[in-house]
């Protein structure tokens, strides 16, 4: 299917953020001569994405309003961090035009600054609208090793073995923090709020958990790299469990 309807990429072109749909719809009424009347159903479509050479902005029912941006020509885009990755709010052109883009969800930072090359990339701040240049995080890779196999038991001399290594952490065990921001429950609930349903809970022995708030089943937390996870188990029979991600902010 085609990323767009009226706009055809070019040779080597490639689509690298979106394209995202948005859709409206109104009515309007009208008489003649005084009689009678009707009403009359409009529906528009916008479809708006990021090719690696330009910004496109398509209007699917008038094909005259379609707007095309060279990436190059962009020299400030406003995002926003939100729960499910960075939004695109608007980009600012060269020529001083601010022009509104509301592209969301994208889990991927880098994606942004490989089009803009060029051009500020940062978000509002303050009640003036002021701007703060940000750098892309790097995405999150949570690595959990695989337990150790067990070994072929062999006859042990008669003086004391060594001790064993660490076994490295899964989801049975305590949980695991590496974050300098995060010492106490309060850091944690500012840094990395939790969906609804589910809160942090301190134990007995001192060990934050996840608990849900359901049933009250708790679950221990890998936080690394500015990415908090847990895991939780479903009916499935094909996947008994899901992992949820909580991202740093």
């Amino acid at each position: 299917m085609a990323a767009f309807i009226h706009i055809k990429l070019e040779k080597g072109e490639k689509v690298v953020i979106g394209p995202v749909r948005f859709t409206s719809s109104g009515s309007f009424s009208f008489s003649a001569n005084g009689v009678g009347g009707a009403q009359v159903q409009q529906r528009s479509e916008r479809r708006i994405g990021i090719t690696d050479r330009r910004v496109i902005i398509e209007h699917s029912d008038h094909p005259e309003k379609t707007r095309i941006i060279l990436n190059e020509d962009v020299s400030r885009v406003y995002v926003r961090r939100e729960k499910f990755g960075l939004k695109i709010e608007k980009i600012k052109t060269r020529s001083g035009e601010t022009v509104k883009l509301n592209i969301a969800g994208i889990m991927d930072e880098s994606r942004v600054f490989q089009v803009f090359p060029q051009a500020e990339i940062g978000m509002r701040k303050g009640l003036f609208g002021g701007f703060s240049k940000i750098t892309p995080r790097p995405p999150a890779v949570r690595q959990r090793a695989r337990p150790p196999r067990k070994a072929a038991v062999k006859k042990q001399p008669s003086h004391p073995a060594e001790a064993a290594p660490a076994a490295a952490w899964s989801s049975s065990d305590k949980s695991h923090i590496d974050d300098a921001d995060v010492q106490t429950l309060e850091d944690l609930r500012r840094h990395y709020p939790l969906p609804e349903g589910y809160v942090y809970e301190e134990t007995a022995d001192g060990d934050y958990v996840v608990k849900r708030l359901s049933d009250g089943e708790q679950f221990p937390i890998l936080l690394e790299a500015g990415l908090l996870t847990f895991d939780v188990p479903t009916p499935s029979a094909k996947h008994r469990k899901r992992t949820v991600e909580v991202f740093k902010r």
